[in-house]
């Protein structure tokens, strides 16, 4: 008997293309040739998955990686290049690659996988339900959590290949810009008269923060970019949920939807990452998960300015077999952040 799997497109394949020979051998039987339909289908259902409580979906550019690639690269810009008035019998032209840094991430996977029992999927499905699809959501969710890790706070795997997330670039140090010419613009903490924290700081200080990391954006970038995403932690959106502010017309009114209405083109990302940042590896800036290592950051998520690489939803073939336990591995690839455009962010640190 030949048995052939019919794929997303309508193209029949044979099923030796997708399972061991091993297992072909024994798929004559109802119960046997009913696994191989589970697993086609619930490969499907796993590509399409969707989890909560992740945030780098929201925070950039999301981009895949082609087929085969164990390494990405871009160019990193720290300063707009300059055009020059030249002779016209120039022979050569200036470049504007000035100023521009090669950087090479590598592929790393992220992997669990979880097995399938014949007998278990058969007794389950007399009852209308699938067991698989608990393991299918649950990698999802692992998967996408450690994603989320990536994004933040970049990581190695166990052959020592490092990528490179956003806090690695949030290394300011002090009140300094750019350290070293690899950071990302920090903005300085306002002086508060009860004290600097947005806790023990009044709403007209506050909105003097915000309005200082929305205009730094368009001010460093030589308005080449304006801000509009700002990620904060939990306990800063709550502070700005408890304070108030005088606005224009002298009515005291909340803090949160004045900042809102003032700028409306700047879309608000709530992520815990950046309650209590604790990270090591910045050799400027310290983040300890200590007070004052809250922050806030103010950007624009152009995939000029930066891209997060990655892969989400990947099953590895073929399945591992033994007996009736189908052992099936799902995977995502993350190349790290692609910070393109350092001088398109700023961060506030120590508002929490």
């Amino acid at each position: 008997m030949k048995i052939y799997i019919t794929d997303a497109f309508g193209n029949k394949r044979p099923a030796s293309w997708y399972l061991p020979h091993t297992i072909l051998e024994v798929l004559d039987t109802n119960s046997t040739r009913f696994l191989l339909h589970e697993l086609t289908q619930m490969e499907a259902q796993f590509a399409e998955f969707q989890t909560q409580g992740i945030s780098f979906p929201e925070l950039c550019m999301v981009e895949s990686i082609a087929s085969g690639f164990d390494y990405v690269s871009y160019k990193q810009k720290l300063k707009d290049g300059q055009a020059q008035f030249m002779s016209r019998n120039a022979t050569d032209f200036p470049k504007i690659s000035m100023g521009m840094r090669p950087y090479t991430s590598a592929v790393i996977p992220v992997g669990v996988g979880f097995d399938v029992n014949l007998f278990e999927q058969q007794a389950a499905q007399r009852f209308g339900m699938s067991i698989d699809t608990e393991g299918l959501a649950d990698c999802a969710e692992y998967i996408d959590k450690k994603l989320d890790e990536s994004w933040h706070s970049g990581g190695t795997n166990p052959d020592g290949l490092v990528n490179k997330g956003i806090f690695d670039y949030m290394n300011g140090g002090a009140d300094a810009e750019i350290a070293a010419g690899t950071s990302i613009y920090k903005t300085p903490l306002s002086v508060g008269a009860g004290g600097n924290t947005w806790a023990l700081k009044t709403g007209a200080e506050i909105a003097l923060d915000f309005a200082s990391g929305i205009e730094d954006v368009f001010k460093n970038s030589k308005k080449n970019y304006m801000c509009n995403k700002v990620a904060m932690g939990f306990e800063a959106h709550a502070q700005l949920g408890k304070k108030k502010i005088i606005d224009e017309n002298g009515s005291v009114t909340d803090l949160r939807p004045y900042l809102q209405r003032t700028y409306p083109q700047a879309r608000w990302v709530i992520d815990p990452y950046f309650d209590a940042i604790d990270f090591a590896g910045a050799p400027e800036e310290v983040w300890d998960g200590a007070a004052g290592s809250g922050a806030v950051l103010f950007y624009n998520d152009s995939p000029s300015v930066l891209k997060f690489r990655v892969n989400r939803r990947e099953i590895l073939r073929p399945y591992e077999y033994k007996g009736f336990t189908t052992t099936v591995n799902t995977y995502g690839l993350t190349a790290g952040l692609s910070m393109r455009r350092t001088y398109g962010l700023t961060y506030i640190k120590g508002v929490n």
